[in-house]
């Protein structure tokens, strides 16, 4: 993810990279503060909803990566997809109709968050080709 954000924005900024490793959030701070060349100015790489998203599901992998047996609750799971779904990250089924339509579709807690990581990257893919960046979906 971080990697995506960080080929979006080195595409459109015209400041040089930091020598620094730029934090997470610091990324994704540039990315909602620059906008694609060639679009309209007001057009950022990321726009607010997008960037909370983002920064809701970087919290979480940071509980499975720094929290010793971290087990997300099914309730948590769905609230994260159904906050990537408010953001305008597409989703195949309506997984964030509620908790039940998602039960009743089958989903676990690790297909929600599987369904979340595979819907996040492919928008995230989208946002660096959008910006100029390679094609790293088809």
């Amino acid at each position: 993810m971080y990697e995506l954000l960080l080929l979006a924005w080195q595409s459109h900024d015209i400041t040089p990279t930091p020598a620094k490793k730029l934090k997470f959030w610091q990324l994704v701070d540039c990315c909602k503060k620059t906008s694609i060349a060639g679009f309209n100015d007001d057009l950022p790489i990321i726009d607010d909803g997008l960037a909370e998203a983002i920064s809701e599901f970087n919290k979480i992998r940071n509980k499975f990566a720094h929290q010793f047996k971290f087990a997300l609750s099914y309730e948590d799971a769905h609230e994260l997809v159904c906050k990537l779904g408010a953001a305008g990250i597409e989703f195949t089924d309506n997984v964030c109709e509620s908790r039940q339509a998602a039960q009743s579709l089958g989903y676990s807690v690790d297909d929600l968050i599987d369904a979340a990581t595979q819907s996040l990257f492919f928008e995230l893919g989208m946002v660096l080709q959008q910006a100029g960046g390679p094609d790293l979906i088809s």
